[in-house]
């Protein structure tokens, strides 16, 4: 089986006796840092990038942010990673390599600053606003990026002294489409607690050109297609696995801000197609495009949000709409 969620409980131990731990958990309550389960490893998402990875027995980072963060810490000594490709090295060996001890503690805020930099399109602003109005490729997945980073705040924050019904599980889950193959990376799986159920969400804004249909085929049909096909041939397998992922969340990084009934999660189901996520619409787009979507892929598995709506966004609204 090519899909597996694991974590064992002496990693989960290890993560959390790393001083660095102090950093991400705070950020990960205050619905900053999101944690997402692979295959033995677990990484820690910020401002649409990997900022720590653990794996093995370390933590690790991505090297290639070194050039970003030199911007902010002209002292870096980066000489080692210059013109190379970025790959994950665990901090104790980046650290002897640049000669700083405890760096990646220390300058832990300097380091999601460069990774802002990488991953936002317009440096010198933070604000999802500022994203809204970018048009190329590159610039659509960056601005998608950060605007799903908001959703994801509702899985570990509290919010108040109730228990939301829907949360962001996981994100960014690769769709294999088939074994040892490398396929494109479904943006979020939503958990709602109260029915038991699992439903894989792509999400686009509408600006992006994978949602328009100035072609006889929109791009993102045959996306949403190799995303059923996939999901639904592995639904077994995607319950198994979620299953562990619950628990080691809950039990093993002790995460979950609520209880979580794990005996319900006997029962765990998915959901029987992926949604299409739209956000940031206007009445150009309905007019030009979604009637087509709604068409090709039913509007029951379409959840299609006007811009002036984008502040009431939550992960149940996009499970209920």
């Amino acid at each position: 089986m090519s899909f597996i969620r694991e974590f064992d409980k002496k990693k989960c131990k290890q993560v959390k006796e790393n001083k660095l731990w102090e950093k991400l958990f705070s950020d990960i309550k205050d619905g900053i840092v999101y944690p997402a389960i692979r295959k033995e490893r677990l990484d820690f998402y910020y401002a649409g990038g990997v900022l720590f990875r653990f794996e093995g027995k370390s933590y690790k980072f991505n090297t290639e942010y070194f050039k970003y963060i030199k911007e902010l810490d002209p002292d870096l000594n980066i000489l080692p990673y210059a013109g190379i490709k970025g790959s994950y090295k665990s901090v104790d060996t980046l650290e002897r390599e640049i000669g700083k001890k405890n760096y990646f503690y220390n300058n832990y805020d300097k380091l999601k600053e460069g990774i802002e930099l990488k991953f936002s399109s317009k440096k010198n602003s933070k604000s999802v606003e500022c994203y809204l109005d970018l048009e190329d490729d590159k610039e659509n997945m960056d601005k998608e990026r950060k605007f799903l980073a908001q959703l994801y705040s509702y899985t570990y924050r509290k919010q108040d002294e109730t228990t939301p019904k829907v949360i962001v599980l996981d994100i960014e889950i690769r769709a294999n489409l088939e074994d040892g193959e490398n396929g494109k990376k479904c943006d979020m799986l939503l958990f709602n607690m109260e029915s038991n159920e699992l439903m894989f969400v792509e999400a686009k804004l509408s600006g992006n050109p994978e949602v328009k249909s100035n072609s006889n085929e929109v791009k993102v049909f045959q996306q949403m297609d190799n995303y059923n096909n996939w999901f639904e041939n592995a639904g077994d397998d995607f319950t198994k696995q979620y299953k562990k992922y619950i628990k080691i969340i809950s039990k093993g990084l002790n995460l979950f801000p609520y209880k979580i009934n794990e005996d319900k999660l006997d029962t765990l189901k998915m959901h029987e197609k992926v949604k299409l996520f739209i956000a940031n619409g206007d009445s150009d787009f309905q007019i030009k495009h979604l009637g087509k979507i709604y068409d090709r892929l039913g509007s029951e598995n379409v959840c299609y949000f006007d811009r002036s709506e984008n502040e009431n966004i939550t992960p149940e609204a996009i499970w209920n709409r």
